[in-house]
């Protein structure tokens, strides 16, 4: 019973006649419950119903403004309405993007909504089979209903934030993942386990991806969808560097950086074999690779490490026995030692004895069939005959053209000696490692290390010529050339300086900058435990190279000094070589004029038939010319040199290279070039020296 209070008269109204007569807003009588609560089964899969209809405007569920229902009663329906909402919205979104075309794993989490909507209408269906039992007002209430449905109201509601997420930002494949796999860290389990559930079924797509690459080396990615991208029309020498690449912004969350880059790296791997080795032994190997990755899914991450580790450790043990052993890597990287970087000296020596006389020659006059005829009876004539003939048959002559000289203009007078280098041949697989990049580095250290070694086999040739002459004095007996032998004398001291100065070049970049970075090469190519390390390791061993040689932008000064020095050593040689023609051509013409004064004395005659002229032993005088010449030449290496060993004292006192010091050192051993000015050298880096005697001057 109701009481209603009134000022005097009070009347006692049965509940139940009080619910027939009540009035409610718009002063429509109040709707029976029983039919809000059959309207919502409507309601929850997303229809419109006779009382609850989808508003556009407001864009809810909502009970016709026309229908005489209580507020409170109002915004109960509104709440529960918020399901048959999401289920549109879900609805709409699955029917829209659940297409081949947009990519499997967005066609997952459609598959995944269409599940839970498939789970939620069984739920409606089971409500509405309870409702039809009996008497349903007693059954099954609007507030018993909101018990019911407030579980699945928040999976829906998780569900639809998942997918308006993906919807509104684009997302696709490996990114979809990222973005739901952040929703882990949701501090309520319920949420954690349907984000969880939603990651297993959108990662299984990639997770079959992911099998046949690691176990085949295939992508099988059609929508471009995986963290790893095939590029097009990559050829097999630059397929290591260039075939694949990781797409980082398709990388899952659950899949670590250094995990990717291993996964990654085993199917670089056996598309190296297959495509590059021509090795089809790998087949065999991989197929106990296959049968663990099979039945992966999102959780197993401890599998999922067991697994590529195992393939990583099978396919990189294969790529490098097939490099280290079948194309032997550290044989080819000992024959461009031993060739290219001038390590086999017997070779190289001989090889400048039968070449030198063409390199000496204009470049437009020399043709490479020539001297490959020369470089094969140089290995004939040299211990290199006795190397592998398949290495023999790689190593080749190279003559620059116009266009990779500094100065295109120059080519016409330029001569052999600018434009030869020796050449060495590598095919694919090792094309990988040694790239065109890779072989003009080598390029460029030949022609710097054969120019030095130039210089030597000039002024080795400059000291026999001096011999010869010499000797010739001797036979020349009463010779007499004005200031010639004092000029001689200090064209020696010259030299010897030289070959000094070039010697301990020559020691520093064979030993302490080839030797000691081939030992590391060597060391780290054994350890190398895939094939980027070994790449990474012959990279290290060629920047070693050419920094310690000076040839990188940071030494470019002292770079250009030791240049300018061996340039005036070779003008130094020319003049000293037209110094001793003119020595040995007046021996002879002496030694000749002696033989014939004696053929006219045994015929009677005179030896002599001169009438007062000057004999041929006083004939000449070395011109005033060329002592100012040689005067001047021995006056700018001094300089030169100086400037250098400054340079060179500056650099090693900041650079990491310790090597350097040790070369100051040696060419200024007991400080004879410190001097005033620009030549003197910081106390500091002479001091380890200061205890020689001064008079232990360079020699050969």
């Amino acid at each position: 019973m109701v009481t209603l209070p009134s000022d005097s008269n009070k009347k006692i109204i049965p509940a139940s006649t009080m619910r027939a007569i009540s009035i409610v807003e718009n002063n429509f009588p109040e709707l029976a419950e029983e039919n809000l609560v059959r309207d919502l089964m409507y309601a929850f899969q997303g229809l419109d119903g006779r009382y609850i209809r989808y508003d556009p405007q407001t864009d809810s569920m909502r009970v016709d403004p026309s229908i005489g229902v209580t507020r409170p009663t109002r915004d109960l329906v509104a709440r529960l309405g918020e399901a048959g909402w999401m289920v549109r919205r879900l609805r709409a979104f699955a029917e829209k993007n659940n297409k081949t075309t947009q990519g499997l794993v967005l066609q997952s989490l459609c598959s995944s909504v269409l599940q839970e909507l498939t789970d939620f209408y069984r739920l409606v269906a089971v409500l509405e089979a309870q409702l039809n039992q009996g008497d349903g007002a007693s059954t099954l209430s609007l507030r018993r209903l909101a018990v019911w449905i407030q579980d699945p109201l928040q999976r829906l509601k998780t569900l639809l934030i998942l997918v308006e997420g993906v919807q509104t930002q684009g997302l696709r494949g490996g990114a979809i993942a990222s973005y739901v796999e952040k929703f882990m860290q949701h501090g309520d389990p319920g949420v954690q386990q349907i984000v969880q559930g939603v990651l297993a079924c959108i990662s299984r797509p990639m997770f079959l991806i992911l099998q046949r690459w690691i176990c085949e080396g295939v992508l099988e990615d059609p929508h471009g969808e995986f963290f790893i991208e095939e590029i097009p029309k990559v050829g097999v020498d630059t397929l290591w560097a260039e075939g694949y690449v990781l797409r980082h912004e398709m990388r899952p969350k659950f899949i670590s950086a250094d995990l990717a880059n291993r996964i990654l790296l085993i199917g670089k791997s056996i598309n190296f074999m297959r495509r590059c080795c021509k090795d089809t032994d790998w087949a065999h190997q991989s197929m106990a690779v296959a049968k663990d990755v099979q039945g992966l899914e999102y959780g197993q991450d401890a599998k999922l490490d067991a697994v590529v580790e195992e393939a990583s450790r099978a396919s990189n043990s294969r790529v490098l026995f097939l490099l280290m052993d079948k194309y032997r890597f550290l044989s080819h990287c000992q024959a461009i030692k031993q060739y290219l970087l001038l390590g086999q000296g017997d070779f190289i020596q001989h090889l400048m004895d039968l070449i030198g006389s063409d390199l000496a020659k204009p470049a437009s006059s020399l043709y490479r069939h020539n001297l490959v005829g020369v470089l094969e009876s140089a290995i004939r004539g040299s211990n290199a005959q006795y190397d592998d003939a398949e290495i023999l048959g790689r190593l080749d002559v190279r003559l620059a053209d116009a266009g990779s000289l500094p100065a295109p203009s120059s080519f016409a007078s330029a001569s052999g000696w600018d434009i030869f280098s020796l050449d060495y041949h590598v095919d694919t697989p090792l094309t990988t490692i040694f790239t065109p990049l890779v072989m003009n580095t080598y390029l460029t250290l030949f022609r710097y290390m054969w120019g030095v070694k130039r210089v030597e086999y000039s002024l080795a040739a400059s000291w026999r010529k001096h011999m010869v002459a010499s000797h010739h004095l001797g036979l020349g007996g009463g010779l007499k050339i004005g200031g010639l032998r004092g000029l001689l004398h200090q064209c020696n001291t010259s030299r010897n300086e030289m070959v000094h100065f070039v010697h301990n070049l020559q020691y520093y970049i064979m030993f302490e900058v080839l030797e000691s970075s081939w030992g590391e090469l060597d060391a780290a190519a054994r350890r190398a435990s895939d094939l980027d390390q070994l790449i990474g390791a012959h990279n290290r061993f060629l920047e070693s190279l050419v920094r310690r040689a000076l040839l990188t932008p940071e030494f470019s000064n002292l770079l250009s000094s030791l240049q300018r020095i061996l340039s005036l050593i070779t003008r130094f040689t020319h003049v000293l070589d037209n110094l001793y023609s003119m020595v040995v051509e007046e021996v002879l013409a002496k030694i000749e004029e002696e033989r014939q004064q004696y053929q006219r004395t045994l015929e009677g005659k005179w030896g002599v038939e001169t009438d007062g002229g000057p004999s041929a032993s006083m004939r000449k005088e070395v011109g005033p010319e060329v002592k100012a010449q040689i005067h001047q030449i021995h006056q700018e290496y001094r300089s030169l040199l100086e400037q250098f060993l400054h340079a060179l004292a500056t650099f090693k006192a900041t650079t990491v290279d310790v090597n350097l010091k040790f070369l100051a050192f040696r060419l200024d051993f007991n400080e004879f070039y410190q001097g005033s000015g620009a030549g003197r050298l910081s106390a500091s880096a002479a001091s380890s020296s200061s205890s020689i005697n001064n008079n232990n001057r360079p020699r050969p």
